[in-house]
């Protein structure tokens, strides 16, 4: 089977932006047809009234945030940690950013996190700081996502797709050097 490299940020918009047409055309056919003369018996929305109509595709637009918004991270991260990987030894005129991280690989290795890595930018880039430690509070969105969403989403409640893009695109701005691929879209 042959490999395939991961979405980019800009891909994974750009389906969000389909997807999100293809559910409010969805939605106003729906309404357009009712009382459902054109929806199949075996449509998850035959003989839904509009109140039900409308709170259906409310959770399916939320669900359809959230997945976007644990893809986004996870392409960032992608991002983060491709230049993570390609760091090599620094050499005398090391600029400060390279020294970190080839310090942070000689403590994890391949086992540093991207919170990890964050933190290494952080200390690199003092006047990076304050929009590092917001990208920081995503991964923690993140986390809930990817863990079931077990328990209340204290400090990152409300937060969704457009904290992500809203809080990479900052994290671009600030980023010297900047990463290729990160925002832009």
């Amino acid at each position: 089977m042959a490999s395939t490299s991961p979405p980019t940020p800009a891909e994974i918009w750009g389906y969000y932006q389909a997807a999100q047409e293809s559910f409010a055309a969805h939605y106003e056919k729906l309404k357009a047809g009712f009382p459902w003369a054109t929806v199949e018996r075996s449509s998850r929305f035959f003989a839904m009234s509009l109140p039900e109509l409308d709170d259906a595709f409310e959770r399916l637009g939320e669900e359809l945030d959230h997945e976007v918004a644990l893809a986004l991270v996870g392409s960032i991260e992608a991002i983060f940690m491709s230049h993570y990987n390609s760091i090599k030894a620094p050499g005398p005129q090391a600029v400060i950013l390279e020294a970190r991280l080839w310090a942070l690989r000689g403590r994890r290795g391949d086992d540093a996190s991207f919170g990890d890595v964050l933190e290494a930018w952080k200390e690199a880039r003092p006047g990076q700081g304050h929009e590092m430690g917001l990208f920081k509070q995503v991964l923690q969105f993140r986390h809930w996502l990817a863990h079931g969403r077990r328990w209340d989403p204290l400090g990152f409640s409300g937060f969704g797709v457009a904290t992500v893009v809203d809080r990479a695109r900052r994290l671009d701005r600030s980023l010297v050097p900047s990463l290729p691929g990160l925002v832009g879209w």
